[in-house]
């Protein structure tokens, strides 16, 4: 699904269907694809052809977004026959409906043909560039207030019932964005343009601890940990409809929370039936984070599909539960872990977010693994006495980590309040230069 990290009236997604980006290093396209056309505004159908692959075999394709951010193509299965004649071909509309369209900047389409072991036979690209935004509007006039929107300084709110807690991102104060000049009692139309032309796909890594007990008989314990792509991606995206009151004024409420790219975002409003319309924009940034503690990232450069990174701090309070984010190169933050949506704990039974802890001497250590779809299972079984543990990695390539550049990892210990901050640089590492 596509996920949209403003939270409107409704939220909107767009379904995306398989294409798989792969974590190894290719060697340079032998295959030859183009799109006609090259680029054109949004409302433009991209054809891509490609030849020189085996016929009657299966290619496996795959979106390359303008950040960098590779994962699954958005209307079909990324596994495509090979025709006779060695070709494939394949559609990408830059506009669904009148609801969405792709973020604006230049995209890439790979398609490879694989061999025993995952490896490429054959490899094609060809990029396409998405130009324009939201038309032009005018006859109204369009403001936000506050024309700045803080992120919640806190990510994650919970509501308790009996014996659970139920995790979702938090939502910041609203922004009011109002307009002015429409016809009296007339639908107005709201769009959103993200700030840079679209927010990037992200990861959501999560990590949680399960058991199942029956005392005297048998227990189940699991730790996992679960990475897997938000997409977005998109660009202009409908955001409400109002009507206009006898005074023709119409106003929506915006919120973001945390996972919001920050910058600049473009609100236009557009009267139905008058085609009276506005524009302003509302400018989305974080919450400085003051720093007294250390944390490192090792390496310092990742590629972004299932590679690794150890980081190492010191300066926290002795034996604190420590809270981490993870920031893109956009700005988009979750927790990490990001909460599971449901934790609960019953006789018997339970399910917790597992958490980064220091130890006695302030220190904590812990990694993360770039891509998705990856999952880590320690699972121990006992039963009679006897307890057999098993433990599997898997890796089931989707998507990857998100916008290529630098990332950063923040900590704070919830007693302590000492913070510290450590940055790293993800980059494609698909193709050899």
């Amino acid at each position: 699904m596509k996920h949209l990290v403003l939270v409107p009236v409704a939220i909107i997604f767009l379904t995306a269907l398989a294409a798989v980006p792969h974590a190894t290093t290719f060697a340079a396209a032998d295959a030859t694809c183009v799109s006609d056309p090259t680029a054109g505004p949004v409302g433009t159908t991209f054809v891509i052809t490609c030849s020189g692959y085996t016929p009657n075999s299966y290619v496996y394709a795959y979106l390359v977004e303008p950040s960098g951010a590779a994962g699954e193509l958005f209307d079909q299965s990324g596994a495509i026959k090979v025709k006779e004649d060695g070709s494939i071909s394949y559609t990408q509309p830059s506009k669904y409906g009148n609801t969405s369209s792709l973020m604006t900047g230049t995209w890439s389409f790979v398609a490879e043909e694989l061999g025993l072991a995952n490896t490429v036979l054959h490899r094609g690209e060809t990029k396409f560039t998405v130009t324009g935004g939201t038309e032009g509007v005018s006859g109204a006039v369009l403001s936000a207030d506050p024309s700045t929107l803080h992120k919640p300084e806190v990510a994650y709110d919970h509501i308790d019932f009996g014996p659970g807690t139920i995790n979702f991102l938090a939502s910041s104060e609203p922004a009011t964005i109002s307009g002015a000049g429409f016809q009296p009692g007339e639908v107005v139309t709201f769009w959103v343009e993200p700030a840079g032309g679209g927010c990037s796909s992200m990861t959501a890594h999560q990590s949680i601890e399960a058991g199942v007990v029956q005392p005297s008989v048998a227990a189940l314990f699991v730790r996992e940990d679960l990475s897997y792509p938000i997409y977005d991606g998109l660009g202009s995206q409908l955001f409400a409809n109002v009507t206009a009151d006898a005074d023709g004024a119409a106003a929506v409420n915006v919120y973001v929370t945390s996972a919001a790219c920050e910058g600049a975002w473009r609100f236009v409003a557009r009267g139905n039936t008058s085609l009276n319309g506005g524009e302003t924009w509302l400018t989305v940034i974080g919450n400085a984070v003051a720093t007294n503690a250390w944390l490192t990232a090792d390496p310092g450069t990742v590629t972004a599909m299932f590679d690794t990174v150890q980081f190492s701090g010191y300066g926290f309070g002795a034996n604190e539960h420590i809270s981490c984010w993870l920031t893109t190169p956009q700005g988009q933050t979750l927790g990490y872990p990001h909460e599971y949506i449901i934790t609960y704990s019953l006789p018997g039974e339970f399910i917790r977010n597992q958490q980064i802890r220091s130890d006695a001497g302030g220190n904590i250590a812990f990694s993360l693994m770039t891509g998705s779809v990856y999952e880590h299972v320690d699972m121990t079984l006992s039963a009679g006495g006897v307890s057999q543990n098993f433990t599997g990695t898997f890796l089931t390539p989707r998507a990857s980590e998100g916008a290529l550049g630098e990332y950063a990892m923040s900590c704070r210990g919830d007693v302590s309040g000492n913070a510290a901050i450590t940055r790293f640089t993800v980059t494609g590492g698909f193709v050899d230069p």
